[in-house]
């Protein structure tokens, strides 16, 4: 009779596992399509700007629903040992982008490849000011979305995890920069978007904070633009 009672109950256990799996599961897939359809919204809507806020809204929205409003609220935490490390992966990142863009820069020339620079650096001066800091969360919480489901959801070590989601941040940024060639771009925005990306989840696993990653991101891009205006 006891080991009915205890096989009824282990039965009983399994089940409610396996049911909060199956509700998991369906939040993730949730949370992956709403992020589609705000990078989707993001590409083809131009209303004003009010396209730069839909992957900061919906990325919060699809981080509330895989991990709580308490969770999300934590991203935004006081960071830890903040100064040095934004200091690390800002000069690192900067270096990286640097050799790496110049590598592909160079590259493209002896391949006799048109590469695109990003169009974002004809808009005025108020936008990297307004506007900039909305889209870059956008990105911000978008790639952590992604990071902390494969890290706390799928149990991937954070290496890879870092690494997946690079190359997803890299991928999204075809668009931005299709040239004359679809695999050079690929390999372009993989190697430099996506190798950038790779610093900021640094920054974010680092800190623990969202507040260190998107800083960084904003004075890099900021970095990229003036200079790019200049040259």
């Amino acid at each position: 009779m006891f080991w009915k009672k205890n096989y009824k109950l282990k039965e009983k256990n399994m089940k409610n596992i396996s049911e909060k799996q199956d509700q998991q599961i369906g939040r993730v897939i949730a949370a992956v399509i709403l992020l589609g359809l705000s990078f989707y919204g993001l590409t083809h809507t131009h209303f004003y700007y009010i396209q730069y806020s839909f992957l900061a809204i919906a990325g919060l929205l699809s981080y509330i629903i895989v991990f709580g409003i308490s969770n999300m609220k934590n991203l935004f935490r006081k960071p830890i040992h903040f100064f040095r490390t934004f200091v690390f992966v800002l000069i690192g990142s900067q270096l990286y982008g640097f050799l790496s863009a110049f590598l592909m820069g160079a590259l493209s020339k002896i391949l006799d490849i048109q590469t695109k620079a990003n169009s974002a650096q004809e808009n005025p001066w108020w936008f990297f000011i307004i506007i900039m800091p909305i889209a870059l969360l956008g990105e911000e919480i978008f790639s952590i979305t992604i990071l902390d489901i494969l890290r706390k959801k799928f149990n991937i070590n954070a290496l890879v995890a870092s690494l997946i989601t690079a190359i997803i941040f890299g991928l999204i940024h075809f668009g931005t920069y299709l040239g004359s060639s679809a695999w050079f771009t690929i390999v372009q925005i993989i190697l430099v978007q996506g190798g950038a990306r790779v610093w900021f989840n640094h920054a974010y696993l680092k800190t623990k904070s969202i507040n260190t990653s998107w800083g960084v991101h904003y004075i890099y891009d900021l970095i990229a633009f003036v200079i790019g205006g200049i040259l």
